[in-house]
């Protein structure tokens, strides 16, 4: 009987479910924690005396270019199918 119990295949998809989704959303959080660490460090940190002017730029205006990376980083990963449910 103890034989039969262990050789059931079990499945959760409401648990596959969950985590795929956390797993999309942390890497959404890093993307877009990456991408306005690089806004810092280009526009108001260290490195914003090195290359072109870019006085007047603010968060707000780099906005659209943050998420339009984080989606790109998201599409990259589905297309590689690293959200792959196995």
């Amino acid at each position: 009987m103890v034989a039969n119990f262990m050789a059931v295949k079990r499945s959760y998809p409401h648990t596959r479910n969950t985590l795929l989704l956390l797993l999309v959303a942390l890497d959404l959080t890093m993307a877009l924690t990456g991408l306005t660490i690089g806004y810092w460090l280009r526009f108001t940190g260290p490195l914003r005396d090195i290359g072109l002017d870019s006085a007047g730029t603010t968060l707000v205006d780099y906005l659209p270019l943050l998420i339009f990376g984080s989606v790109l980083v998201l599409a990259t990963f589905g297309y590689l199918k690293v959200y792959d449910a196995r």
